[in-house]
């Protein structure tokens, strides 16, 4: 955010109160929040209101889509505007997990409040074309390679970019055959922060090259059933660059948060090799499921990641108790 201070972005959200060390009091389910850390280390929690004053999402449902709700997967800021990448999501009582994926939203808020309470909605849209089988809300990020080679020592993260013409790269998935791939598409911030009127305004990664003609022949980045993860940049010592991507495969390899690396954003990406072994009692996966390892640049420092992860349980029942619905925290060396 600048001057220091960081924004956590949290998907559905547990607001109330702990009756022990380990029992949840919960007041209000809510499907996103944030998080506020200044650099005196001051902490605020924010959320929107209904007309009652009960809690409801920060980043609201777009208007089109009646009923839905948002998971913010990334965000950067420039200036005075902060723009969320967000899964859009629809209830679904027939749908294996009980929703449907409807594509990926943009959020544009104006950041002129000191808080994010007090930021106003600018604008709102979904990324054309992008729907349950190509989802662009995997991660975002800049390619800061040159800037890093310019400045030693740079540890880069999703910042405001050289020239606001300058792109934003942004992962997705695409499902094909019954298998999913990492994909890649980028845009001109201004073009994402002020609307993308088609799926024209976005160049995708093919196996020819960058092209503006539409999401046919994507390039194939890897294979992972990761539906959210993210792209950092570890700058080592002289300026070169490798950037990160955590995976974790809940249905396959359940216990193990594993990372891939490249030179480039574009890869080639490495095979995911494990990086940490999920602990008891989240490893028993009869009672819990991970999923979604991110990293967090504005909390590592040079030559680290910090990643978090997420555990849910089978049993609804058990979202009461700790340590469901916590993040969790690692750093890895890199």
């Amino acid at each position: 955010m600048g001057h220091g201070d960081l924004l956590i972005l949290y998907g559905d959200s547990l607001i109330g109160s702990m009756t022990n060390s380990v029992d949840r009091n919960v007041k209000h389910f809510i499907h996103n929040t944030v998080e506020y850390i200044k650099a005196d280390g001051t902490r605020s929690f924010h959320w929107q209101t209904d007309k009652t004053g009960a809690p409801t999402a920060f980043i609201p449902c777009l208007q089109e889509y009646d009923g839905c709700y948002l998971w913010p997967t990334s965000g950067f800021s420039c200036g005075e505007q902060m723009v969320f990448t967000s899964q859009v999501i629809t209830a679904n009582a027939s749908a294996p997990m009980g929703f449907t994926l409807e594509g990926t939203s943009v959020t544009v808020f104006n950041t002129k409040g000191a808080l994010p309470s007090e930021w106003t909605l600018m604008k709102q849209y979904m990324i054309p074309g992008s729907g349950e089988n190509l989802n662009w809300a995997m991660g975002s990020a800049y390619d800061i390679t040159a800037a890093a080679k310019a400045t030693p020592g740079l540890y880069a993260a999703t910042r405001c970019p050289n020239s606001r013409s300058d792109d934003i790269y942004l992962l997705g998935f695409s499902n094909e055959a019954g298998a999913r791939f990492g994909v890649m598409a980028r845009a001109p911030f201004l073009s994402v922060a002020h609307g993308m009127a088609s799926a024209a305004s976005l160049e995708y990664l093919t196996n020819a090259g960058w092209t503006s003609k539409g999401p046919a022949n994507l390039k194939h980045l890897f294979q992972s059933t990761t539906a959210e993860a993210s792209m950092t940049a570890v700058v080592k010592a002289g300026g070169d660059v490798t950037w990160v991507i955590p995976t974790l495969e809940t249905f396959s390899d359940p216990t193990k948060i594993k990372a891939m690396t490249a030179p480039a954003l574009t890869g080639p990406w490495s095979a995911a090799e494990p990086i940490w072994t999920i602990p008891a009692p989240l490893d028993d996966t009869k009672k819990f499921f991970c999923y979604n390892p991110k990293a967090h640049p504005g909390l590592s420092k040079a030559g680290e990641v910090v990643f978090t992860y997420n555990c849910n349980a089978h049993d609804f029942q058990d979202l009461g108790k700790l340590p469901v619905y916590l993040p969790q925290v690692i750093s890895t060396k890199y």
